[in-house]
This record gives structure tokens, C-alpha cells and sequence, in this order.
């Protein structure tokens, strides 16, 4: 998730805020590379026109977003789909691994989602 298209430019201040509290977290926390947190929909709108995800989020299941501090300090982030009430205070190993997850997630995993051989994990 990056360049912000023009039909979704009207979200940027909100996008823009999720960007900065992206910072600040790994301001806090110099030892992190990684981060697992909610996705605001505004990130999850997106992912629709960047990451082509496009199909319906399942009932039951919320966008997450995978966040890595690259070497030069800017962030990559990552939209993913687990079962709503995942945990997202994780520890470094388990985010990367979150993160990685993440980085497979398309239409495809959702419509897995959707029907149900999915929705049992990470609880």
C-alpha cells in the first residue's frame, strides 16, 4: 500500500494519520520491525485499488495491516484477513510472520475466508 489514487485522494488525511501512528510506534519501540494492527477502512479502501482486493470482507473476519521497517527507515505495509478478536499485540517473531502471511493475501484467500475452511485461525 502506497501512492494514494485519485479517486480515493479524499481519504488521504486519514490515511496519512494511520502512517503516523505507524511512526510513532516504532519510535516507542526501536527494537521492532514488524507490527500487526487493525486496518482502518479507509486502508482497506486502498487495498482495493492498489491490491486489487476487491471482494467482500466475510462476516466474522476483519482486514489487519501488516507493517515492516525497511533497512532505510520508510514503512511497507500489508493488507491481510484474520477471524475478528485476533490478537495484534504481538511479539517481533510473530508479526514477521504475520507480515509474510499477509503478503499472500488476495480475492482468493478471502473467498477461503468466506467459506469458512479459514475462520479458525489465530484466535
Amino acid at each position: 500500500m502506497s501512492a494514494i489514487p485519485p479517486a480515493i485522494a479524499h481519504l488521504r488525511s486519514v490515511l496519512d494519520a494511520c502512517h503516523q501512528g505507524d511512526v510513532r510506534f516504532f519510535r516507542r519501540r526501536a527494537d521492532r520491525q514488524h507490527r500487526v494492527r487493525l486496518a482502518g477502512s479507509s486502508e482497506l479502501a486502498l487495498a482495493r485499488y492498489v491490491a486489487g482486493i476487491t471482494d467482500p470482507v466475510p462476516a466474522g473476519i476483519r482486514a489487519f495491516v501488516g507493517v515492516k521497517r525497511v533497512p532505510d527507515g520508510r514503512l511497507h505495509r500489508v493488507i491481510g484477513f484474520w477471524p475478528e478478536g485476533s490478537e495484534v499485540d504481538l511479539p517481533e517473531q510473530a508479526a514477521a510472520a504475520a507480515y509474510l502471511d499477509f503478503l499472500e493475501h488476495d480475492n482468493a484467500k478471502l473467498r477461503t475466508l468466506a467459506e469458512g475452511s479459514g475462520a479458525s485461525r489465530r484466535r
